[in-house]
C-alpha cells in the first residue's frame, strides 16, 4: 500500500498534476511538552482551489459545484475495494466509471509528502458527513499502511472542509505527535475523553474491539454533533494503547473526534 501510494504520488508530482511543487517545508517543533509541529506552507494558501461557501454542517450536496467526479483521470492513483484474502485489496487500474469505487486521489494542493484524498463511493455523490462505512474505510487504510507516520483526517462542513463531497485527507508526517501517546480519560465503553489538549474532545482506539464496533461508536457521536449543528474534526493516527507505557511498544490506532466553533462562508 505504501509503496503503491508513494510511487504513484511521486510520478504524479513529476508529471505536473499538482498546483505546486512541494519543496522542503520549513518545519519547527514548538518547545514544550506537547511538541506541536509547525510548518510554513505558503503555496497551500495562495495557490489552492477556491473553497466552497459553506453555511451549515448539514449542507446538501450540490452537483453543480466542484466534486471529485470532475477531477482529471491522471489525479486518480488507485481504488480500494473489499476482496477475499487471496487478492490484493487495491486496484491500480481504476477509473471514474465504477459505481461503488473508493478512490485514492492526489491532493493537488498538498500539505505534506504523500498528501492524498480518500474518497468513499465517489459516484454516490455523498455530502461531507461521516458515515459508518467511510470510517471503516479510513480504518482499513490505516491498517494497510505499515508506516508509523501515516495519518488520516476529516473536516466536517463549517470545520474547514472546502469541498462538500465526502472525503478524508491522508498523508505522511515523519515527526512524532503528542496525541500518539498522550493520556485520556475513560468515560464509558469505547468512549474516552481528551482533556490535555487545547481542544477538548472524544478519543477512541481500535485495541480491544473491532472495526465495525468502533466505526459504529464514532458514527454515533458524529451523528449527535451533526444533528446539533456542531462542527467537528476527526484525526486518526497510530499510537500507544490507552494507559500503556509508551516505551512498552504496544501499538494501536487512535482516533480523536472533537467539536469546534463553526466557520461559515469561504
Amino acid at each position: 500500500f505504501d509503496c503503491l501510494l508513494r510511487s504513484k504520488w511521486d510520478r504524479a508530482m513529476v508529471e505536473g498534476h499538482f498546483r505546486y511543487q512541494l519543496d522542503n517545508l520549513e518545519t519547527r517543533i514548538i518547545p514544550g511538552k506537547k511538541k506541536f509541529v509547525a510548518q510554513l506552507n505558503v503555496k497551500r494558501a495562495t495557490e489552492r482551489r477556491k473553497p466552497q461557501a459553506i453555511s451549515t454542517v448539514n449542507q446538501s450536496f450540490d452537483p453543480n459545484q466542484f466534486n471529485f467526479t470532475k477531477i482529471k483521470q491522471e489525479e486518480v492513483l488507485f481504488s480500494l475495494r473489499q476482496s477475499d484474502e487471496s487478492q490484493n485489496n487495491f486496484n491500480e487500474t481504476s477509473s471514474l466509471g465504477n459505481q461503488t469505487e473508493n478512490l485514492v486521489i492526489v491532493n493537488v494542493s498538498p500539505l505534506e509528502y504523500g498528501h492524498v484524498l480518500v474518497v468513499p463511493n465517489v459516484n454516490g455523490l455523498l455530502p461531507q458527513l461521516l458515515t459508518e462505512q467511510s470510517v471503516q474505510l479510513a480504518l482499513h487504510c490505516m491498517l494497510l499502511s505499515s508506516h508509523p507516520g501515516f495519518r488520516i483526517g476529516f473536516n466536517s462542513l463549517c470545520a474547514y472542509a472546502s469541498v462538500n463531497h465526502l472525503h478524508f485527507h491522508a498523508y505522511y508526517l515523519e515527526h512524532e505527535l503528542f496525541v500518539e501517546t498522550c493520556p485520556v480519560d475513560h468515560l464509558e465503553g469505547l468512549l474516552y475523553e481528551l482533556t490535555v489538549m487545547p481542544c477538548r474532545g472524544f478519543a477512541f482506539q481500535l485495541h480491544g474491539t473491532d472495526i465495525d464496533k468502533l466505526s459504529s461508536a464514532i458514527h454515533k457521536v458524529a451523528q449527535y454533533l451533526r444533528e446539533h449543528e456542531i462542527a467537528h474534526n476527526l484525526y486518526v493516527t497510530k499510537g500507544t494503547v490507552f494507559g500503556e507505557d509508551p516505551a512498552g511498544g504496544k501499538r494501536t490506532i487512535r482516533l480523536y473526534l472533537w467539536p469546534r466553533k463553526k466557520v461559515v462562508g469561504k
